[in-house]
């Protein structure tokens, strides 16, 4: 593995560098993994809101798969700001929902894509009322939409946490 050091307030840090295709492979089997589902499933059950918890669990669990991808791919894209970084992730992501028949996730994300990018101002807001309107005809409470900005907050924070110690590359 490669390193880079990086001088920060007299000290010194070392990032590791990762390859792109590796980081998005771990970040995909975390959000397919049984203990996401299962999270997921904790907060819907768990939920004061009658209507969160009437919801279709299958579909629930679809929509926040596509936006976990989506917000993936923000992060990415924020960070590095690199097309061909990007373009590597999406065939991963591409490759990797194929092989595990999960190709209808790809619309699904091109969904929360669309609502993210129509604000100015919060794309995760818009990714809520999007989730809202497909999972439960927005009619969610406020709480039970609160909550849910605060797990997709939740998990963008970990990828922005992760990049404090690693580096992405194209390798």
């Amino acid at each position: 593995m490669f390193y880079k050091m990086l001088v920060l307030g007299g000290g010194l840090l070392f990032k590791k560098r990762v390859p792109v295709a590796e980081y998005y492979d771990s970040k995909l089997k975390q959000i397919f993994s049984d203990e996401q589902t299962q999270s997921w499933m904790v907060v819907l059950k768990n939920s004061d809101d009658e209507v969160f918890r009437a919801a279709n669990q299958q579909a629930f669990v679809e929509e926040m798969r596509g936006a976990y991808l989506q917000l993936l791919g923000v992060a990415i894209v924020t960070k590095y700001n690199d097309v061909w970084m990007y373009s590597l992730a999406c065939s991963h992501e591409e490759m990797f929902l194929k092989e595990t028949g999960n190709e209808q996730l790809e619309t699904i994300k091109l969904a929360y894509n669309a609502a993210f990018g129509s604000s100015p101002v919060d794309g995760v807001v818009e990714m809520m009322r999007l989730l809202n309107s497909r999972v439960c005809s927005g009619k969610l409470s406020e709480g039970s939409i609160e909550l849910l900005t605060s797990e997709m907050y939740r998990f963008l924070g970990g990828i922005y946490r992760d990049f404090k110690s690693i580096k992405l590359t194209t390798e």
